[in-house]
């Protein structure tokens, strides 16, 4: 079966079972109504066996319908059920329906004028009607089967033994059995056109979710959320304040310059991997990949005030992913790969930069371009990471790695020198 078949056939069955649940409360609303109605109607006649077994009878089966409602409610909730559920409560439906008007068959009041003559008869068609809501063609199919040959029964065993309703005209007869027959054609017609919108809702839904998984391979999954949710889509943005991480490759032009492009290719890919997964550990969103180099916001689309902290967990993730993948390059007889980190906290203006047509969700700002810097300056500074004291200040209360003071370093574009931090035991140097 196909993605999008299995999910239909998932959306159906919930859908049946909601339907079902629904069926089961209104049994058990009529089921207390009727034997209401019984013992009150017993009361005037004398009491509950004035009239035989007949009243009896009718409160054991409604009992059991009763019961029968509650142990489907209670699995609905504590697990899935199987499918022929059903037709099981299709099939208890017809049994209630024609025990109960079958008792005014065979035991009749005295005042009673034929089956056909009493409001208990139309229980057979309501009973087919219920079972419409569930969406089930072949549940439908089975209760307008059941309940026809409970009522043709009942009708012949009126006719045995009831004089009286011989008397019922011939009209009468074929008056009842179109409705019936109409009404069962309603339920069974009803049902595939609810099946076919509960399809196209379904359809919709699969295709709204493939196209959710698609775009989240362009641009990160937080990303594509905001953008399929979002009313509106247009230039602009908000100034919030995030974390900003760039990690590159050295050398890694040079090394890049003797392989073909396909290896190239699949080296890369193999590299973002590795880094990506660490990145989304701690909940990191992808801004975009520029040839080997990363950058990756805390902070967007929504805050969790936590962004510094998971920065400077990641930068050390990282620099520990990179020495697994450089054990596998090594296995594989490839050079090992060694990179540079930078990491700022401070604030931005994120939204979507670009034009009415060409939109781009992204940060811009000092502390995009400082976390660059820092980047470019752990060549200098001979260090894998190094992380902004803004940053180390903002990340103070979370749990971070064993970091050390390297000073003040004048980054460009800075007038005042700015205290950099970087990992006490370098990983990868």
């Amino acid at each position: 079966m196909s993605t999008s078949g299995a999910v239909l056939s998932q959306f159906f069955r919930r859908s049946s079972y909601s339907s079902e649940r629904t069926v089961a409360w209104i049994r058990l609303v009529l089921v207390v109504l009727a034997a209401l109605n019984i013992i009150l109607a017993a009361i005037d006649r004398g009491g509950l066996l004035s009239m035989g077994i007949k009243y009896p009878l009718m409160l054991t089966v409604l009992s059991l319908a009763g019961a029968w409602s509650a142990v489907t409610l209670l699995w609905m909730r504590q697990g899935d059920p199987p499918t022929s559920i059903l037709e099981v409560s299709a099939t208890i439906d017809a049994i209630l329906a024609t025990t109960i008007i079958g008792a005014s068959v065979v035991w009749p009041s005295s005042d009673y004028r034929g089956l056909l003559s009493i409001p208990h008869a139309f229980g057979f068609l309501m009973a087919v009607l219920v079972s419409g809501l569930r969406l089930s063609p072949r549940a439908v199919t089975l209760s307008a089967v059941l309940n026809g040959l409970g009522a043709a029964a009942l009708v012949w065993i009126d006719l045995e033994l009831n004089p009286i309703a011989r008397e019922i005209p011939p009209d009468d007869h074929r008056v009842f059995w179109i409705f019936f027959f109409i009404g069962s054609s309603l339920a069974w017609a009803t049902v595939r056109r609810s099946r076919a919108l509960v399809q196209e809702g379904g359809l919709a839904m699969v295709d709204a979710e493939r196209a959710r998984q698609r775009l989240g391979v362009y641009v990160s999954p937080e990303v594509a959320e905001a953008a399929l949710t979002s009313d509106i889509l247009e230039p602009g943005g908000e100034r919030r304040h995030i974390a900003v991480l760039f990690s590159d490759l050295r050398g890694f032009t040079r090394y890049a310059e003797r392989l073909p492009p396909e290896r190239l290719v699949s080296e890369l890919n193999d590299y973002l991997d590795a880094m990506v997964a660490v990145v989304r550990e701690e909940q990191g969103v992808v801004d975009k990949y520029i040839g080997d180099a990363i950058m990756v916001v805390w902070g967007i689309p929504k805050a969790t005030g936590d962004e510094a902290a998971r920065a400077v967990r990641a930068a050390a993730k990282m620099q520990a992913a990179l020495a697994v993948h450089n054990r596998d390059r090594a296995a594989r007889g490839l050079q090992p790969f060694r990179q540079g980190i930078g990491v700022h906290y401070g604030e931005a203006v994120a939204g979507n930069i670009g034009t009415s047509d060409r939109l781009q969700y992204t940060v811009v700002g000092d502390a995009v371009n400082l976390a660059s810097r820092l980047e470019q300056a752990t060549k200098e500074m001979g260090a894998s990471v190094l992380i902004s004291a803004d940053a180390m200040e903002a990340a103070s209360a979370g749990d971070l790695p064993m970091m050390v003071s390297r000073g003040r370093l004048q980054v460009r574009g800075r007038e005042a020198p700015m205290e950099v931090f970087a990992l006490a035991q370098s990983i990868v140097g």
